[in-house]
Order: C-alpha cells, then sequence, then structure tokens
C-alpha cells in the first residue's frame, strides 16, 4: 500500500491541512509541539476503521472544542491494483464518499463505500504488517512473528524458497495439539499436570510437615539439654567477668590521680613560659629604645648636611624667576601695541566697507522705487481689464457664429425696398427713419417686419418658414456674443483683443517689477534697508569724526584690507613670543615653589628630627630610672630557670600517666561493664528459653504423629506412581515438538536471512562493519554484536534499542514493500535518544531504505532528520489549526 495524500478539516484543533507524500523515497513532515502531525494518522486510521454513524469516544475526542462542525479526513491511497480517494465526515451531517480510480473507475457512498474500502484492503493489504511498520514514541522493538503469513511468505519468496507445506501445517497442528495436552502455549505445564503435581508436592508437603514435627520435638529436647549446660558455664563467666571489672575500677582511679597531678604541673609550667615571655618583651623593649635613639642622631646629622647645600640652588632659581618675568612683561607691551595697530586697521577697513555698502544700499533703495512705480502702473491696469485670454477665445467664437449666421439669414431672408417718392418718415418695428424724396430703405425681413408710412399706411412683410429659423439662430449667436462681450466689459471682439494685449503686457511688468524688487530687497524690506543705509551712514560719520590723523587713513579698502592681515601676522607673532616668556615665567617660577617647598620640607623634617633624638632619649632614660639595665637582665635569666623547673616537673608526671595507658585502662573498663551487662540478659534470655521449650514438649506430648506419618508416606506412593506415568507421556510429546520444532527452524532461517542480512546491511550504515544481529523466534532483534562484542537488547541503550527498532522495520519493508506492495514506514518523532553523529548515520540509513519503499517521517525536530538526503520535506504551517 502506498499514502499519496492525506487532507484533515476541522479536525480536532486542525482547521484545513492537506499533505502529499512521495509515492516511494522519504518524505519528512515537520511542525512544531502540538500542530497535528500525530493527528494525521491517527485521522487515516480512523478512516478506514470507523463507520461515519460512530460515536465512540474516539470518534468524539476529534470534533473540534466549542465547535458545532462535523471533523473530515481524507486519503488518496493504492494498494495493489487499486488506487482510490476516500474521504469521512463525523458527527455533523455524516458522509462517506468513495471514488476508485484504478483499475475501473468506481463511485460509492455510505456504508457501501466503507465496505468496497474493506474489501480491498482485505484483498491487497496485510493489516499485521500495517501496524508492524509504524512507529510511535516509546514503540517495542519487536516485529510481528512468522503467524502473520504473508510476511513469511514474502520473506520466504526473497529467498527463493517454497515456504512451509500445507501438509507440513496440519502434521505440526496435531504434533502442537498432542503437546498442548501436557504444556500450555506458553510452555509451562498443564492444568491436569499442575493438579497431580500439586496433589504430589501437597502430598510431600504433609510427609515433610510431619517428619519436621517429629524432627522438631528431638530438636527441641537437644536444645534444652544445651541451654541447661550454657546455663552453668554463664553463671561462671558472670561471676568472673564481676571480679575484672572491681579490679579495672580500682586502676582507673589511680589513672585518674595521675591526670590531676599532669594538669597542675602544666599550668605551672605556663605560668614560667608566660613570666619569661614578659621579661624577653621588656628587654626587646630596651634594645628597640636604644636603638631608636641612635637611628634619631644620625638621620638629623644627615639632614642639617641636606639643608646647607639646597641654599645656593634655591638663590639660582629666585633669579631665573626675576629674569623670565622681565621677559614676560616686555612680551606683553609688544602684543598690547601690536593688538592696538590691529584694532585700528580693522575699524580703517570697517569704515570704507561700510562707505561701499552705502553706495549700494542707495543704488538698490532707486531700483526698488522705479520697481514699485511700475508695479503700481501693471495692477492699475490690470484692475480695469476683465477679459483673459479664454474669455477673447470664447468671443472670438461667438463672434465667427453670428457671422455665420448672418450669412445664412441673408441668403434665407425676404427683402424689401422703399423708395420715398417724397419726403416722408418710415418706421420699421417701430424703428423710425427719415427718407428724402427718391432715398431708399431696404429691410431684411427673416420672420416679420412692419412698415409704418408717416400716419398713411401700414405694411406688414412675411418671410418664409425657413427664414423665420435662421433669424432665430442669428439672434441666438448676437445674444451669445453679447453676453461675452458683457462679461469682458468690451463693446466687440477687436475691443476684447486690444484689452488683452494690454493685460498681457502689464502682466509682464506686473512680473519684472516683482522681480527687481525682491532681487534688490532679498530678505529685507524696503523699510529695513533703509535704515541700514542710515546706520550705516551715521557710523561714517562718527568715524570721520573721531578718528586720528596717526596712523594715516588707508586710501581704499583694498589697501586697509592688507594692512589688517599685515598686522593679524604681527598679534600673532607677539602672541607666541607672549605665550613663549609665559611658559618660561611659569616653569622659573614652578621650579623656585619646588625648591623652596623642598627647603621648607627639609627644615620641618629637622625640627621633627630634633624632637624625635629628644623624645627618644626621655623614654630610653624614663625606662633606665624604673628597671636598669643590670636589673632586667637579671630578671629574664631567673625566668629562664623557672621555666625549665617546671618543664622537668611537668615530663615527670605526664611520663608516669602514659606508662599507666588510660585509654586502654578506660576501654577495658567500658567492655567490661557491658559484658557484665550482657551475661546477665542471657542468663536471663536462657532460663526464658528452658521455660518455653519445657512447655512446649510437655504440650505435644503424644499425638500420634509417627502413625500419621505411615499414613501420609503411603498416599505419597501413589501419587508419584501416577504422577511419573503422565510426566513420561509429557516428556515424549515434548521431544517429538522440539525435535520437529528444529526441523522446521531451519527450514525457517533460510528465508529469515534475506530479512537479517537486510537489517545488517542498514546496521553497518549506522554502527560499522563488525555490526551483527540475532534473530529470535518472533524476527525480534534478540541479540547485537559490534567489535566481536554480543549483547543483549535488554542491555543496550535506550537510543540504540529504538534505532534497531527502525532499522529492522525499514528491513521489512524493503523487503516486502517494492513496486507498491506491503505498507509505508511511518515513524513518529523518534531518535530522540540519538546523538548528532549516530543521527547522521541514521539519517543516510533511511535515505538508503527509502529506495525500495514509502518512508513517512513525522518530526517536531527539523535537525534530527537533517541528514536524509534524498527526503522530501513538508512543513505543516505554524497555525493549522
Amino acid at each position: 500500500m502506498r499514502v499519496h495524500r492525506i487532507r484533515l478539516h476541522n479536525y480536532r484543533g486542525i482547521g484545513d491541512c492537506e499533505l502529499e507524500f512521495a509515492d516511494d523515497g522519504v518524505t519528512i513532515v515537520e511542525g512544531d509541539n502540538e500542530i497535528g502531525k500525530t493527528s494525521i494518522f491517527e485521522a487515516l486510521d480512523l478512516l478506514l476503521s470507523e463507520l461515519d454513524s460512530s460515536n465512540k469516544a474516539r470518534i468524539r475526542s476529534i470534533q473540534p472544542v466549542g465547535r458545532d462542525v462535523g471533523p473530515e479526513a481524507e486519503a488518496e491511497l493504492s494498494s495493489g491494483d487499486y488506487r482510490f480517494v476516500y474521504r469521512k465526515r463525523w458527527r455533523r451531517r455524516p458522509e462517506t464518499t468513495l471514488a476508485v480510480t484504478e483499475p475501473r473507475s468506481e463511485s460509492l457512498t455510505g456504508r457501501e463505500a466503507h465496505e468496497r474500502v474493506r474489501q480491498m484492503l482485505d484483498e491487497t493489504l496485510d493489516w499485521s504488517l500495517w501496524e508492524a511498520l509504524r512507529v510511535h514514541q516509546g514503540t517495542e522493538l519487536r516485529l510481528p512473528s512468522l503467524d502473520v503469513r504473508s510476511l513469511g511468505t514474502a520473506l520466504d519468496h526473497a529467498a527463493g524458497g517454497d515456504g512451509p507445506t500445507g501438509d507440513d501445517d496440519a502434521l505440526w497442528d496435531r504434533i502442537e495439539t498432542e503437546r498442548g495436552r501436557y504444556w500450555t502455549a506458553t510452555g509451562r505445564v498443564s492444568k491436569e499436570r499442575a493438579d497431580l503435581e500439586g496433589r504430589v508436592r501437597a502430598a510431600r508437603d504433609r510427609v515433610g510437615e510431619l517428619e519436621a514435627a517429629l524432627n522438631q520435638i528431638q530438636a527441641d529436647a537437644d536444645t534444652l539439654s544445651g541451654l541447661v549446660e550454657r546455663h552453668r558455664q554463664l553463671e561462671d563467666e558472670h561471676q568472673s567477668a564481676q571480679e575484672f571489672e572491681i579490679e579495672l575500677a580500682e586502676r582507673w582511679r589511680h589513672v585518674e590521680q595521675l591526670a590531676h597531678a599532669a594538669q597542675q604541673r602544666e599550668a605551672a609550667h605556663g605560668a614560667a613560659l608566660s613570666e619569661r615571655n614578659q621579661r624577653q618583651a621588656e628587654a626587646a623593649r630596651r634594645t628597640e629604645l636604644v636603638s631608636d635613639l641612635d637611628r634619631q642622631k644620625e638621620a638629623l646629622a644627615a639632614l642639617d648636611v641636606k639643608l646647607e647645600e639646597t641654599a645656593p640652588a634655591l638663590n639660582a632659581a629666585d633669579q631665573r624667576v626675576t629674569d623670565a618675568e622681565g621677559s614676560r612683561d616686555a612680551a606683553q607691551e609688544a602684543l598690547d601695541q601690536a593688538i592696538a595697530a590691529h584694532k585700528q586697521a580693522c575699524d580703517d577697513r570697517d569704515h570704507h566697507r561700510r562707505v561701499i555698502e552705502v553706495a549700494q544700499f542707495g543704488e538698490r533703495l532707486g531700483r526698488i522705487d522705479d520697481a514699485q512705480v511700475r508695479l503700481a502702473g501693471a495692477e492699475s491696469v490690470l484692475e480695469n481689464i476683465c477679459v483673459d485670454g479664454d474669455l477673447v477665445e470664447s468671443i472670438d467664437q461667438a463672434h465667427i457664429a453670428v457671422v455665420r449666421a448672418e450669412a445664412s439669414a441673408n441668403n434665407a431672408a425676404a427683402g424689401v425696398t422703399t423708395t420715398a417718392l417724397r419726403a416722408v418718415a418710415v418706421q420699421v418695428d417701430g424703428t423710425g427713419h427719415d427718407l428724402a424724396a427718391g432715398q431708399q430703405l431696404a429691410v431684411s425681413v427673416s420672420d416679420a417686419a412692419e412698415l409704418r408710412i408717416d400716419d398713411s399706411a401700414t405694411v406688414l412683410v412675411l418671410a418664409g418658414k425657413g427664414s423665420a429659423e435662421t433669424a432665430r439662430e442669428l439672434d441666438a449667436a448676437r445674444r451669445e456674443l453679447q453676453r461675452l462681450c458683457d462679461e469682458g466689459n468690451v463693446p466687440d471682439l477687436a475691443s476684447a483683443r486690444a484689452a488683452n494685449d494690454r493685460k498681457e503686457s502689464a502682466l509682464r511688468d506686473r512680473d519684472d517689477a516683482r522681480e527687481t524688487i525682491t532681487e534688490n530687497l532679498r530678505d529685507l524690506t524696503a523699510e529695513e534697508l533703509k535704515r541700514m543705509a542710515n546706520r550705516h551712514s551715521g557710523r561714517i560719520e562718527e568715524f570721520n569724526a573721531s578718528r586720528q590723523s596717526q596712523p594715516p587713513l588707508p586710501a581704499g579698502l583694498r589697501e586697509a584690507a592688507a594692512l589688517v592681515a599685515k598686522l593679524e601676522t604681527a598679534v600673532e607673532d607677539r602672541s607666541a613670543e607672549l605665550e613663549s616668556c609665559t611658559e618660561a615665567a611659569t616653569s622659573a617660577s614652578a621650579a623656585l615653589t619646588r625648591a623652596q617647598l623642598d627647603a621648607a620640607e627639609l627644615a620641618g623634617k629637622l625640627q621633627s628630627g630634633r624632637e624625635g633624638r629628644d623624645q627618644a632619649g626621655e623614654r630610653l632614660t624614663t625606662a633606665r630610672s624604673q628597671v636598669s639595665d643590670e636589673d632586667l637582665a637579671v630578671a629574664l635569666a631567673q625566668a629562664d630557670e623557672a621555666v625549665a623547673e617546671t618543664e622537668e616537673a611537668a615530663r615527670s608526671v605526664q611520663t608516669r600517666l602514659q606508662a599507666e595507658d588510660p585509654d586502654s585502662i578506660e576501654a577495658q573498663l567500658t567492655n567490661a561493664g557491658n559484658a557484665v551487662r550482657r551475661m546477665a540478659t542471657e542468663l536471663a534470655e536462657n532460663s526464658s528459653r528452658q521455660h518455653e521449650l519445657r512447655g512446649g514438649l510437655e504440650a505435644r506430648g503424644e499425638m500420634g504423629l509417627y502413625t500419621q506419618h505411615d499414613n501420609a508416606m503411603t498416599e505419597l506412593r501413589f501419587l508419584e506412581r501416577d504422577h511419573e506415568s503422565l510426566e513420561r507421556r509429557a516428556l515424549a510429546a515434548e521431544l517429538l515438538y522440539e525435535t520437529f520444532g528444529n526441523r522446521r527452524q531451519e527450514a525457517r532461517q533460510r528465508y529469515v536471512a534475506p530479512f537479517k542480512e537486510r537489517i545488517e546491511k542498514f546496521g553497518r550504515i549506522v554502527f560499522d562493519s563488525t555490526f551483527e544481529v540475532e534473530l529470535d523466534e518472533q524476527l525480534g532483534i534478540a541479540r547485537r554484536t559490534l567489535d566481536g562484542i554480543a549483547l543483549d537488547v535488554d542491555q543496550l541503550s535506550t537510543g540504540t534499542r529504538e534505532q534497531l527498532g527502525i532499522l529492522a522495520r525499514l528491513a521489512c519493508a524493503a523487503i516486502v514493500s517494492p513496486d507498491g506492495d506491503g505498507a509505508p514506514v511511518v515513524i513518529d518523532d523518534a531518535l530522540g535518544w540519538s546523538d548528532p553523529s549516530r543521527l547522521q548515520r541514521m539519517g543516510a540509513a533511511i535515505a538508503t531504505a527509502g529506495e525500495h519503499c514509502q518512508v513517512i517521517v513525522l518530526t517536531c525536530t527539523p535537525g534530527r532528520y537533517a541528514h536524509v538526503g534524498t527526503a522530501t520535506v513538508v512543513n505543516l504551517p505554524n497555525s493549522p489549526r
């Protein structure tokens, strides 16, 4: 079987998630903890096993918490010749759909779909193999036994054998049945044998109990005799122990007296030592006073010599300070003169600059005044002109429309020409015209016109229908033209164009004037510019009034600037000279200060030395007046003699005490007391035990134990005869079972060899070339050999057992599952106990196995399977829930 695709919808905490798996090779599904990896194959199990109507607890547990929706699972699988897509929804609106695509199309729903899937998988899939090749966290290492016939058959075919025959199986079944009469499936005895053996064992126990009771009576009698003898011995030993304890107590009192005397001698010796230490300290202090006086005198003489040597140096330092300060004052005067000259030159330069700037300010103000006049004129023109380019364009278009309408009206209108025979007054539509004799009046009539000739006649002239329409168009065009002209406050098109030309000219003049004003004002206003010019003029007048004739004023700005630069250099030179002289004066002053401080320090030390000498002399005189040097020596000698005497006395007493060995005497005395008490306790216990045994022997007395023992022996002999007969038959059945089983095992080993070889092939990738395994009868790994050392699986580390379990499943799948047969290997977050090096090798082994089968790995630790080189990696989204 191959798993091609799985989709979950509303499953536990998963909203919607779809995964596709490589048909062959390794697919690694990566995702965080609790994101739903384990739910993928849990859902596949439920899809294949549970009806959509199921209300079991495991179905109820997959419904999302707090949501009234039905969990769904869909899988695309292939098994044998079949390939199909199978989907179920549970709980809410249950539904089952099946779409078979190979070998022929089928579409089923409901229970019929469920039963069809079970039929296809029962036909093509070994369910035990499907379960055996899945690795859960904490799974056992064993693979299914060869009782799973599909697995055994596949391994036997891989080895080139035909497998066991049907007759062999039938004979083996009869042998197992016969053996089953005497042995259980696990190798234990049958109930019949166990019951008979229990009866034999009970009879033997009864005989043993009676024999034990008889033997116990004899033993108790022997014990009582021994206790009586032991009681006599204990009494003698207890008396001797009491006498020895009294003897040791007397010796211990003597030891305590010696210890008290030793303590007194040690106290006297300690007092003598303290007295001698005091006399030695007094002698050391007397020696230190003499030495201190000598040191003070030597130091005082040295200071006198050193003070005399410092006088010439101090005078020389004072002279250097006087010379350096004179040079510094001269340099300061020269710098002041240079600064004054430089300031005068800067003032002259600024004066020439202000003269130039005042002239420039006047020119700028003049240009600004001219521009403001032009600006006012341009704005005056613009205020009186209402037209602009767009309006002129509109008037032009309206004028063209009027011309066109007039042309059309002239072509379509009726015409009336009136010739005056005499002077006459004519009105046309209320408009009067005075005609002289012979004068003509031509009237164009587009619609209707009324001619009134004096008061003599009224003539109504009507135009045709076309003329009226043209007249209306002309009238509308004229009204539009008039409206636009009124908007621009002009009588006609020519006036509008002239006004627009004047406006554009005024706009250019206004912009030029504003630009001129901006350029000359810059960031100032006109008033500010005038104030600046006035301030500069005032300062020029003040300068001219206060300027001295010497030094002479430079002729112009360039000459004044050159003089400023020259004097700046002179100021810098004088400043440098002053700085150098100041540093020299400071250095000389510091040297004088140091010399003066050194002299003062020497004088202070000399005074302090004299005081120290006098004090040392006084301390020595005071000490000698209290105790002379001779008396101090005599007291020290007497203290040394007292120390020697007390030390000898203490040593003598301590020697006598050690000769008595007080520790041993104390230990013996303690042990003797314990022995006396123990023997007293043992005497009491012996007496109590004698009393107990006498009472037991009297109570048992004559209970007929010998008769009971004979009857029990007879029953035991009959039961043992029946038991031996049954055991002979059982052993014969076991021998036949083992002999035939060994032959079957030999045949099994032939087809198990490919499985063992495949495990060792993968294992040598992970461990090394010395890797071997031994398999048990159930095809489980029983023992691993590495570097010639064989260990049972239970002796291996957890990580190694986990690795072996995965290798065994990969080996089985590689043999059973080529070309889409068998089942995929599913590894759910295993190898958590493996170190990085072993993970790298396991990655290579998994990749190698993936060449022959489908392997699906579920993990929350991507790095754990990073070394599976040919894997297809599928990342679960961080929030598929």
